[in-house]
Order: C-alpha cells, then sequence, then structure tokens
C-alpha cells in the first residue's frame, strides 16, 4: 500500500474518514477527479481510472482472452481501488474476469452511476444507471468481462464488485 499511496500523490486526499467499507478509518483515500486525471495520465491508467468515455471504451488494450478450459472464477474487487474514489465524471473499472454473475454496489452518498459489462474487445455487452445503494446482480452468459461504471453524483464514489460461475 505505501508503493500505492507514493505513486499516486498529488491526487486529492481525505484523511480520516469514517464508515468505510473497506479502508480502515485512519487510512488516506485517493479521490481521483477528472483533474488530476488529466494531469497523471500514466498513474490514471495503472489505477484503471479516466474521464473520457473513449478511453474507457478502450482503455487497457488487453490481447484477446479466451474462456478458461475448466472456469474457476471467484472473488471481488474495489473499484478503483481499496483505499480509492472517484470524483463526478469518473470511469473505473475491474480487471477482467471469467463469470456469468456480477453483484455491484456503490459505498458513498445517494450513489448515481451508469455500470457496464464489457467484452474483451472493449464492446458493451451490457449496462444500466443505478441510483440507490443497494447491491445489484447481473447475470450474463459465461464469459470473460470486465465491470465498470461512471459515477455520476458529486459525492467521491467507491464499488464493491463481486462474479462468479454459478
Amino acid at each position: 500500500m505505501r508503493l500505492q499511496t507514493a505513486l499516486f500523490a498529488g491526487a486529492v486526499a481525505i484523511v480520516n474518514i469514517t464508515a468505510t467499507p473497506a479502508p480502515a478509518a485512519a487510512e488516506t483515500v485517493t479521490v481521483y477527479t477528472c483533474d488530476w486525471i488529466a494531469a497523471h495520465p500514466a498513474a490514471a491508467a495503472q489505477a484503471h481510472v479516466t474521464c473520457d468515455a473513449a478511453v474507457f471504451q478502450a482503455a487497457v488494450s488487453s490481447p484477446a482472452i479466451e474462456a478458461p478450459i475448466t472456469p474457476d472464477a471467484e472473488g471481488c474487487q474495489w473499484l478503483p481501488s481499496s483505499v480509492g474514489r472517484v470524483g463526478q465524471g469518473v470511469f473505473a473499472w475491474s480487471a477482467f474476469e471469467y463469470a456469468n454473475r456480477w453483484t455491484y454496489v456503490g459505498f458513498y452518498g445517494q450513489p448515481i452511476y451508469t455500470w457496464y459489462l464489457q467484452r474483451t474487445d472493449h464492446s458493451n455487452y451490457t449496462s444500466g444507471i443505478v441510483g440507490d445503494n443497494s447491491e445489484h446482480l447481473a447475470g450474463v452468459p459465461a464469459n470473460v468481462y470486465r465491470w465498470g461504471a461512471q459515477n455520476h453524483s458529486g459525492v467521491p464514489q467507491q464499488w464493491r464488485v463481486c462474479y462468479w460461475v454459478a
């Protein structure tokens, strides 16, 4: 975590946030804003955050990912990270995972966000708009996807995304 904190020095930081789901209350939380992203494009790409919809669509050029012979996907990810949040207008996304069930929830304030499930060619398989902090489920055909979202709220947002094969 020290490396990440040093790497993202200069981003807006919020200290001693209470009631946070991932970081301890005394940890510094990085808030990725469009101004910070514009000033730190390489670090933003590494953190999987952007303000540019075209960058989100093409985000991280990745080789074609094929479905595993014996899929065994199960896990959760914090987006943009366990100690990060995205400001208004910012996109964040997960790693590509093989799954057919995805749950996701936004944690702060009254979340308003557009979510996406993208294929490995970065086309959207499905998407939707959420305006609450309930956990949601997307059931899709088993394949390799990544989950992403754009925060529309003025409150910096973080999501917990889980995936598995049912």
